[in-house]
């Protein structure tokens, strides 16, 4: 016959591995959400990159023909240089802004994991 306390320890190793399960299960979701959101981030900014390139593109097509109308060269090399200068400072901020929600989005998985870990 098991004794009170015996049964008490396999009441609690129970509900520790119930509660182990429901922990894995939240980070296992959290893995999920973390890895759909940087995708669409990432999905983000490719398309916005896209559209700076777009942009960038047909400023410089534009930037060209007024160049060639007004028989200007050294214009046309200042405008281009600017419009590369800010489609690669575009760029580059989105690059950041993605890798700083990436950080951001580690950092939470990280601190939910530690919490999970710590329970």
């Amino acid at each position: 016959m098991e004794s009170r306390l015996d049964i008490q320890k396999a009441d609690l190793r129970r509900t520790h591995r119930e509660e182990l399960r429901k922990v894995e299960d939240e980070v296992d979701e959290l893995k999920r959400r973390f890895v759909e959101e940087l995708r669409t981030r990432e999905e983000q900014a490719r398309t916005t990159i896209r559209e700076v390139r777009e942009a960038a593109s047909a400023k410089l097509h534009h930037a060209e023909a007024a160049t060639a109308e007004a028989h200007a060269g050294h214009q046309q090399a200042l405008r281009q240089l600017a419009a590369e200068a800010a489609a690669k400072q575009q760029m580059e901020a989105a690059s950041l802004l993605v890798d700083e929600q990436a950080s951001e989005a580690r950092a939470q998985y990280s601190a939910k994991l530690q919490r999970a870990r710590e329970e």
